[in-house]
């Protein structure tokens, strides 16, 4: 697919995915629906984003299982280094906004989280997500070889699209949560 194509279908994702962004129930929805997820999966650490712009916000989620045990540990994305890394994160620990203003741990111990829940601009039925088009999940999760975490897609059901059209170095995700459905 053309790069001209992708950015149209991103132009149009953007603005379903602000649409849904405001409805309070649907985000709500994802929160309690990743937090189900959470609590049935063995993993013990996981990555996450720290929501921007309209991306569904699930921080409540992971607050709610971080609390639920001590064992658990959360980490969110640093793009200072490509492939990006992940920087443990908890409530006590200070987080600054970096590159695309997202904001990232300034906390020094880096992770490998087990599980990482990745935001989604678009998704189709073949669990392909279309992100901002940096690519920085896709590298992270080639870099991983072999010991690649499990990997849950977070969006709003109205972006899921027919294709996105994926390329060679696209990676399918395990799970795609919506606030209505788990595409697993």
């Amino acid at each position: 697919m053309s790069v001209e194509r992708k950015k149209l279908l991103r132009k149009e994702l953007f603005a379903i995915r602000k649409s849904s962004a405001e409805n309070k129930e649907s985000v709500t929805s994802i929160q309690r629906r990743l937090y189900g997820k959470l609590t049935s999966l063995p993993y013990k650490s996981l990555g996450f984003y720290w929501a921007i712009k309209t991306e569904p916000k699930i921080t409540p989620a992971v607050l709610h299982w971080l609390a639920d045990s001590s064992d658990h540990l959360a980490s969110l994305p640093s793009t200072e280094q490509d492939p990006m890394r992940f920087r443990l994160w908890n409530p006590g620990i200070e987080v600054k906004a970096r590159k695309f203003s997202a904001l990232e741990p300034t906390s020094s111990r880096f992770t490998l989280p087990e599980l990482l829940i990745i935001p989604c601009l678009g998704f189709d039925s073949q669990k392909y997500r279309l992100g901002y088009g940096a690519g920085w999940y896709d590298r992270y999760l080639a870099s991983r070889n072999g010991d690649r975490p499990y990997t849950i897609g977070i969006a709003f059901e109205e972006c899921h699209v027919d294709t996105i059209y994926p390329d060679s170095f696209d990676i399918p995700l395990d799970e795609i949560i919506t606030q209505s459905e788990d595409l697993a």
